[in-house]
């Protein structure tokens, strides 16, 4: 999205409760090169600081970016459905037409979902968009957001190539 205004969203009180889990993987993050940072200042003019939250889930607490805060001026509030594919499912049976059609000597591939949206990168020009602090550092996620608005109609496209 143009023209999205800077902002600073404080951290949920989930991360800090969790504080130990979301460092570690910060720090995975960044030594995969999903995230740049620590920096002491905002990366890039324009910065938001969108804060962090973290999810328990049956065998790990998974850290999240929340771009659907602050209310009304989010990340996903601000960003139009307009420009964006919509993604739809497919089913089985069209699965199955579509292999039988591809015919004999034809190449399936398999795209491992680990990860999935941190393996698309987002325009240079929304890294000022995709930022969050941690421990008074600033960070940027280099990638597609899960959660973002855009991040699935984006992962969508990049499987069509």
């Amino acid at each position: 999205p143009d023209q999205v205004p800077a902002c600073f969203c404080p951290n949920t009180p989930s991360a800090y409760i969790h504080g130990e889990a979301l460092m570690d993987t910060v720090a995975e993050w960044v030594s995969a090169g999903f995230v740049a940072g620590p920096f002491i200042l905002p990366p890039v003019r324009n910065f938001r600081v969108n804060p962090l939250l973290m999810i328990p889930q049956k065998d790990k607490i998974r850290p999240v970016l929340n771009v659907s805060s602050p209310i009304g001026s989010s990340l996903n509030d601000l960003t139009s459905s307009s420009g964006l594919e919509r993604v739809v499912m497919s089913s089985a049976r069209k699965f199955g037409h579509s292999v039988v059609a591809s015919g004999r000597n034809s190449i399936m591939t398999k795209y491992d979902t680990c990860n999935a949206y941190k393996n698309v990168p987002c325009r240079l020009k929304d890294l000022c968009l995709q930022g969050f602090m941690w421990l008074g550092k600033f960070f940027v996620e280099l990638a597609q957001i899960f959660g973002a608005k855009s991040a699935v109609s984006n992962f969508d496209i990049l499987g069509m190539c």
